[in-house]
């Protein structure tokens, strides 16, 4: 009676702390749509009211008129969509060679993929432009596409680790009936790694969808 007591003040407590961290993650989201829906008077008000006095949905038909956001939003989705694609697929493929294939120097070459980890961003940010100046890239979705098929470190090594976990036994049984590395990746290894897969896309999307800097 008492230890049932006891879990549940703690249901509660947990119940109200995560309620409290619910509210505070939310309000800059509720605050943001409070104001896209109030006037500018409203906006510029203070001390400033959460809900506008009379919401203005129009507000949202005049900022799409402003600027070209049908542009912007495609052009977006066009480099979300090969990004996802190229860091997943590439990603994998070469994660699986790390992890289920003995070649010469494998481990100095994971170290030094690894080592690329701790290469800060603006150190390469000039290169990089160079290079893309270079081959006439600029102003195209090449330089924010063809990086994605090039490979990621930290993708590489949280997928590595998860093919890692994955028993040999699987691939070997493909071996003996004659299947070779892409068939053992593409349908062996692929559907198994489902999760970290899953995982690897949503990085790709957030990193893609907020990449200011690269756009």
């Amino acid at each position: 009676m008492i230890k049932s007591r006891k879990n549940k003040i703690a249901d509660i407590v947990l119940f109200v702390i995560l309620a409290v961290g619910a509210i505070l993650i939310l309000f800059p989201i509720a605050w943001m749509l409070s104001t896209a829906l109030k006037s500018a008077p409203e906006v510029a008000q203070y001390p400033p009211k959460l809900l506008p006095e009379k919401p203005l949905f129009e507000n949202f038909a005049i900022a799409w008129g402003k600027a070209p956001f049908t542009r912007y939003t495609t052009n977006t989705l066009i480099i979300v969509f090969f990004t996802i694609i190229g860091n997943v697929f590439v990603n994998s493929f070469v994660a699986y060679g790390f992890a289920k294939i003995d070649f010469a120097g494998k481990k100095f070459l994971f170290k030094i993929v690894l080592a690329t980890m701790m290469i800060p961003g603006f150190v390469t940010l000039v290169p990089t432009y160079v290079i893309f100046s270079k081959l006439h890239w600029v102003d195209t979705y090449l330089p924010l596409i063809v990086p994605a098929f090039c490979g990621n470190a930290f993708h590489i090594f949280m997928m590595r680790q998860f093919y890692r976990t994955i028993p040999n036994e699987l691939m070997e049984a493909a071996r003996v009936d004659g299947a070779g590395h892409f068939y053992i990746w593409g349908r062996l290894m692929m559907p198994l790694v489902k999760p970290v897969m899953a995982t690897v896309a949503l990085i790709s999307f957030k990193g893609a969808w907020s990449d200011f800097q690269g756009l």
